[in-house]
């Protein structure tokens, strides 16, 4: 079975606005580190540098991840098979608040 099919499984286009999240969540993460990235190098902070940096990574890995999983969806759900990864959420989303600490961290310091 194509895992990347032709037609889409459902008509609400529910898998496809689930991919256009994660990729906007990931992308967000990544424009948000590269601001970060940026000021990190401008005031020759390290920890920040490196805050930005795995940021990037983390969500380059999303974007990669988002992109894989939604051919495996469609084949998952035409199976029949369980769609749902709690584990995955629960790794994005810490990953998500940990962005934001640092976020919120990087400008106090400033103040």
């Amino acid at each position: 079975m194509d895992p990347w099919p032709g037609e889409v499984f459902d008509p609400g286009l529910q898998q496809e606005r689930t991919a256009l999240a994660w990729d906007r969540t990931a992308l967000a993460m990544v424009l948000g580190a590269a601001v970060m990235l940026r000021d990190a190098l401008e005031r020759g902070r390290l920890g920040f540098l490196l805050v930005a940096v795995g940021f990037i990574v983390v969500g380059g890995f999303v974007i990669l991840f988002a992109y894989l999983r939604y051919g495996a969806l469609h084949t998952r759900l035409r199976e029949g098979a369980a769609v749902v990864e709690p584990n995955l959420l629960r790794v994005v989303g810490t990953a998500t608040v940990a962005f934001i600490v640092a976020a919120l961290w990087l400008v106090l310091v400033d103040l």
